[in-house]
């Protein structure tokens, strides 16, 4: 791979290769062995580093945030649901009810030509300079998923169904040797198709801008982590030395496409390897509610038919409880097919309940101070006039919230006696803008630590913290940035965001960066001699900007939210 220490800004292009969820730990030992050389030959020719994640580090936020260069307090996405408060409802979030312009849209508004394919929260795709294919969160049953819309016709007639969402179901079938096989082959498949589409769009558009998302290795370190790490509390190993070889086919598979799509692009292009976030192994999982009703901030309606719940949780009746005894029943379900994503956003965790179980149905939302809403998107102060259901007066907010962080703070394993640790963030540190009061008000995040804070259930386990079994691997801040091209220096990368990415590509492209973006050009990356060592042009921009009418029909929202939750985000 020739290296090239100039750059033209009149032929320059950037292409943007994105492994959702992709981790050094995993990456830098197939990249240091020769399993995956193209990216190794990236890496040695470029700069490559940690890509810091927002918060929350989850596929919606995070790709929203990289696409405007904002963070969720301007663009108004937080998780999967995006709260509306006007109907003071929740809806699955949608290329159209994100705030503010995208990277494509200012590239497109300058002349030049785009290529995006697969990214999540993109549908539905708008008109754009090129070709554009959404991905993640695209109904099940859409015939609108391609801009020109000719390109679905084009897509079907020669694939068939294009690989939009995965089938395979998901978590509750970890261990199971039929599982790994069947993710292992629609994993397969699915990049392959999606990589060949890719490389062919790109002969036929010869972008200025090119983006490629791949799904597939959030899904394989989700839930295939317990095979490639022996300190894994679900390490089994004859299953992994039965998968181990079919997990590096897979990559090396991704490999070799990164190798095509440089070798398009030409020795002009800028080559950004990117995800949006990290991965890493989960011991242990935490139930907010479970803590937040222990501590006294949930409180339960009162009446017999809650009261014997509430005996019976304590007895030890759980959602976790019942799980762990119907585990090999529930290994039967590897022989579905899950739906499409938005089959299962339709109704926020905590609503799926186990009757006769305890449930956030069950809760007093009149005299409860905060809450866990679903999924993993931290700690809600139930606030009046920002949450749904609010009772609790501003004057109180921030008194409640210190509470909630004090308490977590102590927050011990009872298996091990040790504090759980690891950083716990309110919404000032996180989120500026004017969507930042709705996002989340306390995000523990001890990920490092082997701990993922969830709610699935409402109340899934007596104790709060308890051993997981169904998601081996789970979300870091940390992704990964790899950065090679003309006038790349040959150098590690710190203190690199996903937000960066907006600016530092519209920079390379010649173009100014809007001032409401919070993300900076990343001129470290920059050899001396380099034009783009230009000095950084910044044009103003509002940074309010109206959301769009919603994209998605009632029967679509409701279709996503079941899919959401059978995917485990629900």
């Amino acid at each position: 791979m020739r290296r090239i220490t100039s750059m033209d800004t009149q032929k320059a292009r950037v292409l943007v290769i994105a492994f959702d969820g992709a981790t050094w730990d995993v990456l830098r030992p197939r990249m240091a062995d020769g399993r995956m050389p193209n990216l190794r030959a990236l890496a040695e020719a470029g700069a490559a580093g940690d890509l810091q994640s927002v918060y929350t580090p989850e596929t919606p936020s995070a790709w929203s945030s990289f696409m405007t260069g904002k963070n969720p307090g301007k663009h108004g996405v937080f998780d999967f649901l995006v709260y509306d408060p006007t109907t003071k409802t929740e809806r699955p979030v949608n290329a159209r009810i994100r705030a503010g312009k995208t990277l494509w849209d200012y590239l497109g508004d300058a002349g030049k030509t785009c290529l995006v394919l697969n990214v999540p929260t993109t549908y539905p795709p708008g008109p754009i300079n090129g070709a554009m294919i959404s991905g993640f969160l695209t109904p099940d049953d859409a015939r609108d998923y391609a801009y020109p819309q000719e390109l679905v016709h084009e897509l079907e007639a020669e694939y068939g169904r294009y690989p939009l969402f995965f089938e395979t179901m998901c978590y509750i079938a970890v261990g199971s040797r039929r599982h790994a096989r069947m993710l292992l082959r629609e994993l397969e498949r699915m990049d392959r198709v999606k990589l060949e589409v890719a490389e062919k769009l790109y002969d036929r558009h010869q972008p200025d801008f090119a983006m490629v998302h791949i799904w597939g290795t959030d899904r394989l370190l989700h839930e295939l982590w317990n095979l490639m790490d022996v300190d894994h509390p679900q390490h089994n190993p004859c299953l992994a030395a039965e998968f181990q070889p079919r997990i590096d086919a897979y990559f090396r598979q991704l490999d070799e496409g990164v190798g095509r799509m440089v070798a398009k692009a030409g020795p002009s292009c800028t080559t950004f390897v990117i995800s949006d976030h990290g991965n890493g192994p989960t011991h242990y999982l935490i139930d907010q509610n479970s803590w937040l009703l222990r501590e006294g901030f949930i409180t339960l309606k009162k009446g017999v038919r809650v009261w014997l719940k509430k005996l019976l949780w304590n007895l030890g009746l759980t959602p976790y409880t019942a799980m762990r005894v119907f585990a090999p029943l529930l290994r039967l379900s590897v022989f579905l097919k899950a739906g499409a994503p938005l089959k299962a956003l339709n109704r926020a965790s905590g609503t799926l309940r186990i009757p006769g179980m305890l449930s956030l149905r069950d809760v007093d939302w009149t005299r409860t101070r905060a809450y866990a809403p679903f999924g993993w998107s931290g700690i809600f102060v139930n606030t009046k006039g920002i949450r749904p259901k609010g009772s609790v007066e501003p004057a109180d907010y921030e008194g409640i919230r210190d509470r909630i962080v004090a308490r977590w703070k102590e927050l011990t394993n009872p298996r091990t006696g040790e504090k759980i640790g690891g950083p716990v963030l309110t919404n000032v540190e996180m989120f500026q803008g004017p969507y930042a009061r709705y996002g989340p008000d306390v995000l523990p995040l001890p990920l490092a630590q082997k701990y993922m804070p969830v709610c699935f259930f409402g109340f899934a386990s007596r104790e709060p913290v308890y051993p997981n079994h169904t998601v081996p691997g789970n979300h870091r801040m940390e992704g990964i940035l790899l950065a090679a091209g003309p006038g790349i220096r040959n150098a590690p990368v710190t203190d690199a965001s996903l937000i960066d990415l907006a600016p530092t590509t519209l920079h390379l492209l010649g173009l100014p960066v809007p001032q409401a973006m919070d993300g900076r050009v990343l001129t470290e990356l920059f050899t001396d001699e380099s034009s783009a060592r230009r000095p950084v042009q910044i044009a103003p921009e509002s940074e309010v900007i109206e959301e769009g009418e919603d994209a998605l029909s009632d029967r679509e929202q409701e279709e996503i939210r079941a899919k959401l939750r059978g995917l485990g985000y629900l």
